[in-house]
């Protein structure tokens, strides 16, 4: 089969849209993807052939401050943050990237679409096109489970009207009528880890588990401290969220721990003027699949592709969240005891005191590792591929 992918480089959402990508490689599907510059090494490792969005926010990179051209991070406001991502992410683009996939559809006729669900004008463009589309959700079900989002909602469904309207397509009465007129809606996760699982959710909406591509790779990482230490990863995002001071509180606190701890920056962390305790060692880097496997508890932002790793391999979180989904991922954590959520700018005593608490909580880590035994159960890049070669069968 002939299949057009679009990816939105949002930081985590990538890696398990990337596991589908690959796994349709692996089973003789052409593939190509629609996708900011900054994905191409990573599309072309998997296989696939790249094209680089050239009118859906061009140029913008979110792991550098100067180059992202949303910047949700900026308002001390949560909501004016959610705000920005609304207007710039979701339903701003919505014209330009439903006309760009349009065209490349006119010169490559592909079969069946599948999209980043944060990608509302693919879903626009593969319902005038008359083509099979398939939402990636990468993160809990972000939809509506009520009408509490509809007036918060009320900008994008305007902007999305307009480009609708543009098309000769009818208006849409709700913000995420456009998802869910696709084939298929799924969630790469499991409900037992969505709170939005326990609601009545339309028919085509699915969750079909977690992809998580390869969980080990060949790498050795120079750890301080003995080994009889609990190994502890810190991870926050991969793109910019103004981590420094959080992430520096995290240092002095674990520094004064008989713990070993494994700090990765990402591309948009900067450690540069912050003092690195002797048990701490520092990489941009470092695959979580292996890491995790030795792990005893994760210390992160709370982005759900790190809250997901960590779980699918049985390990509790302390959860910082800074903004988008974050606060809902670790209050989620926290109601299903497999971790603890803090406020987003925790003292130093407050920090240490939950990793004190989290490594001592044996409960906690075997609701977690009970966890993993659920995640376990699923192949979401798997299911999802069913779902597309049905498609062509039928």
């Amino acid at each position: 089969m002939r299949i057009l992918q679009t990816l939105y480089d949002a930081g985590g959402g990538v890696p398990p849209q990337l596991a589908v990508t690959r796994r349709l490689v692996e089973r003789g599907h052409e593939v190509r993807v629609l996708a900011h510059d900054t994905l191409r090494d990573r599309v072309e490792d998997a296989g696939a052939e790249f094209t680089p969005f050239r009118q859906t926010l061009p140029g913008h990179d979110m792991r550098r401050a100067e180059t992202d051209l949303v910047r949700d991070w900026e308002p001390s406001d949560p909501l004016e943050g959610l705000a920005r991502f609304r207007d710039g992410v979701l339903f701003g683009p919505a014209a330009a990237n439903a006309t760009e996939v349009l065209a490349l559809l006119e010169t490559w006729r592909a079969e069946a679409v599948v999209f980043d669900w944060l990608l509302f004008g693919t879903a626009l463009a593969a319902e005038r096109a008359g083509i099979p589309a398939i939402a990636l959700v990468h993160l809990p079900y972000p939809l509506r489970t009520n009408d509490a989002l509809d007036s918060f909602m009320a900008p994008g469904l305007m902007m999305l009207n307009d480009a609708r309207g543009g098309l000769g397509l009818e208006s849409l009465q709700h913000w995420d009528e456009q998802l869910l007129r696709a084939r298929f809606v799924d969630v790469l996760t499991v409900p037992e880890l969505d709170a939005a699982g326990e609601a009545g959710l339309p028919p085509n909406v699915h969750y079909v588990g977690p992809a998580l591509g390869e969980l080990t790779q060949d790498w050795t990482p120079v750890l301080p401290g003995s080994a009889a230490d609990p190994l502890i990863l810190v991870s926050f995002s991969t793109t910019v969220m103004n981590q420094g001071q959080v992430a520096s509180r995290v240092l002095e606190a674990v520094g004064a721990l008989s713990v070993r701890v494994l700090f990765t920056t990402g591309p948009s962390l900067r450690l540069d003027a912050t003092s690195i305790p002797p048990n701490v060692c520092v990489c941009r880097y470092a695959p979580h699949g292996t890491v995790l496997k030795d792990a005893s508890l994760v210390v992160t932002h709370a982005g759900f592709g790190t809250v997901q790793a960590s779980l699918a391999a049985g390990v509790p979180l302390v959860c910082l969240p800074t903004g988008r989904d974050q606060p809902a991922n670790a209050a989620r954590v926290a109601e299903l005891g497999v971790g603890i959520a803090l406020e987003p700018l925790p003292t130093v005593d407050v920090i240490r005191s939950a990793v004190t608490t989290a490594l001592a909580d044996g409960d906690m880590r075997q609701r977690a590792r009970a966890l993993a035994g659920v995640l376990g159960r699923f192949d979401g890049a798997g299911a999802v591929v069913a779902q597309i070669e049905a498609l062509h069968e039928g």
